[in-house]
């Protein structure tokens, strides 16, 4: 078997933020998805043969983290959610797990006629 490559992705993550350049965008919650991903290092997760969720990384123990940090702010920007989520991934996920990850925040509202969403995405090589 050729290389590997292993990812955890997690797709259309719906949460409610306070996010908005102005005030009044900012006084009540708006819908955003998050997309997030894991790159593996080669040879891991190890519960690729062992079954196990203690060899792998658990994406149901990552949002439930990120949930009520997300949640407890005020945003302004898409570009900060982001990076703020890279950087909480970052110190989720053991290092000798990890190659690179990737979050995309979604706000599928923004106050722009004919906009039906907006996106910002960042990544990080470890």
């Amino acid at each position: 078997m050729g290389d590997l490559t292993n990812k955890l992705q997690m797709h259309d993550w719906r949460l409610n933020l306070r996010l908005g350049v102005s005030d009044a965008e900012r006084s009540k919650v708006q819908p955003v998805s998050l997309d997030i991903g894991v790159t593996f290092k080669p040879g891991q997760p190890a519960a690729c043969m062992s079954d196990n969720l203690a060899d792998t990384v658990s994406y149901s123990s990552i949002l439930k983290n990120l949930q009520p940090k997300l949640e407890a702010k005020e945003w302004h920007l898409l570009e900060h959610v982001a990076y703020f989520v890279l950087q909480e991934l970052m110190t989720l996920v053991p290092k000798h797990l990890a190659a690179s990850f990737r979050v995309k925040v979604t706000k599928l509202q923004p106050p722009v006629a004919g906009l039906n969403a907006a996106s910002f995405e960042c990544q990080a090589d470890v």
